[in-house]
């Protein structure tokens, strides 16, 4: 987690010194710590060079290229003209799902780390966090922590948790995710064998899912793209729940919740809503196979599902760059095409000469580009590729975006 990979304990070290936390490697922290790191690491490498780092708070609406330059055109009608440009924006906001558009925000929570998504709820009343990954699992307990009594109900079609971390589940040779994997069945049947000849030793089958995270680029990348749907089809909802996993208190806590009744796990899809007065109606049907609804009563609806696919894209900046050409969404809905440097690919399949992209916006051509360690490299490379590239006195304008 550490945002130096020279300095693997950064992180650990700088939680003792900034907040007097005591941690080893294997604890688990809040991300709300992480993210306090992240920024001040970043705001003491830029006061290293004060006078070339700036900061600005504005819209990105546009971007254009041509032979010498880069610009970005902001929405006050102000351009900037740059060397290099790179985009970070992160992961895009989740889509709203059909029957939840025309909710007013007093009832429903776009985006579940809005700083008001959990505010002027009644603390008896009920809460629906749609979607029963990680992001679910921390607004659960973050209501929690802010004192509420009521029901929390997490709605998703399969009603699965993620697995949860183990702090000691030993290793396992990457050496057989070296092989070819054409289909996707292919990949599965070896992932089974290789689970089951771990358990055999005594290993943790956490330790199979790890050993595969250096070569799911490269296996995601040679798959076509009907390989790669069938993937998103069928394998994303275990492959996201295996990968992606919740630590072990958070889990115990979790349980317990849900153990008293005060956390409701929902199998199924919403299929309509009413609003009425102080209460949202909603009928979600239950994947039993059978043609069964429950109706629940809510006082808010939080949006928790994952990043909106790329018909869902809604930086403005994105859907501009596609509109010009100067990008293109790819085949199966992730976002946009890059190349091998994180370029923009053009419309005519040509790689941008110096907008790069980095973290989430890479996920169609990697698939794994969300977590620390993917970005902290990504980034390491880039900026390396990019000071080789131009002058040594050029300055940095940090973008903040809308």
């Amino acid at each position: 987690m550490s945002m130096r990979s020279e300095v693997p304990d950064d992180f650990i070290r700088w939680l003792s010194k900034s907040k007097k936390v005591d941690v080893n490697a294997a604890d688990f922290v809040e991300r709300r710590l992480y993210g306090e790191y992240v920024e001040d690491t970043f705001m003491r490498v830029s006061a290293l060079s004060a006078n070339r780092v700036f900061f600005r708070r504005a819209c990105a609406t546009m971007l254009q290229e041509n032979s010498r330059f880069t610009s970005v055109l902001l929405d006050d009608g102000s351009v900037i003209e740059a060397s290099a440009i790179v985009l970070a924006t992160g992961s895009p906001s989740p889509a709203d799902p059909a029957c939840l558009a025309r909710f007013t925000e007093k009832h429903y929570a776009r985006f579940a780390w809005s700083k008001s998504a959990l505010d002027g709820i009644p603390e008896d009343g009920a809460v629906l966090l749609v979607g029963c990954g990680l992001t679910g699992v921390d607004q659960a307990l973050a209501l929690r922590a802010k004192g509420f009594r009521g029901t929390v109900l997490m709605a998703s079609r399969r009603g699965r948790l993620p697995a949860v971390q183990k702090g000691d589940c030993g290793t396992w040779s990457r050496s057989w995710a070296a092989m070819p994997f054409p289909r996707v069945s292919a990949l599965v049947a070896e992932v089974r064998r290789q689970i089951q000849l771990a358990e055999s030793e005594g290993i943790d089958w956490r330790a199979v899912i790890d050993s595969l995270r250096v070569d799911t680029p490269r296996i995601w990348m040679a798959w076509s793209d009907g390989e790669r749907r069938r993937f998103l089809r069928h394998v994303r909802p275990v492959w996201e729940t295996a990968r992606h996993r919740l630590p072990p208190k958070t889990f115990g806590i979790l349980m317990r919740l849900i153990h008293s009744g005060e956390v409701r796990i929902i199998a199924g899809r919403l299929l309509d809503v009413t609003e009425s007065g102080d209460d949202a109606r909603l009928r979600i049907k239950i994947a039993t196979g059978t043609d069964h609804t429950v109706e629940v009563v809510v006082d808010r609806v939080v949006n928790c599902t994952g990043p909106a696919m790329s018909s869902h894209a809604q930086e403005p900046i994105l859907l501009n760059a596609v509109r010009s050409g100067l990008a293109q969404f790819d085949h199966v809905g992730l976002g946009i095409c890059t190349d091998d440097l994180g370029r923009l690919i053009s419309a005519e399949g040509a790689p941008a000469r110096s907008i790069y992209t980095i973290g989430p916006l890479r996920k169609p051509q990697l698939w794994e580009s969300t977590a620390v360690q993917e970005i902290r490299d990504q980034a390491h490379a880039l900026a390396l590729r990019i000071l080789a590239e131009i002058a040594e006195d050029s300055q940095v304008v940090c973008l903040k975006t809308c």
